[in-house]
């Protein structure tokens, strides 16, 4: 996996945004073929949410709703140090 360097980000930030973008990109691909309106997990069917994390490479529909939850608070908080 290539990792790309972005002024003023560290490797490790550099690297989560990587993943966050890989994995916000998987997921939101599928999400409008599976789903109408807003994308929230505790909403969705528990079948959509195992085919979003198959998709995801993730091993359930807790992982996934896990994985993305951590992926934006990570995200976030990174956002919150380049804005500064």
């Amino acid at each position: 996996m290539p990792v790309f360097s972005f002024s003023g980000l560290s490797e490790v930030e550099t690297r989560t945004l990587t993943e966050a973008h890989r994995l916000f990109n998987d997921v939101f691909q599928w999400q409008p073929l599976t789903i109408e309106g807003k994308f929230d997990t505790e909403m969705m069917p528990p079948v959509i949410l195992k085919r979003l994390a198959t998709v995801a490479g993730l091993p359930s529909a807790q992982v996934l709703r896990e994985r993305l939850q951590e992926t934006y608070r990570r995200v976030t908080a990174i956002s919150a140090t380049m804005v500064k």
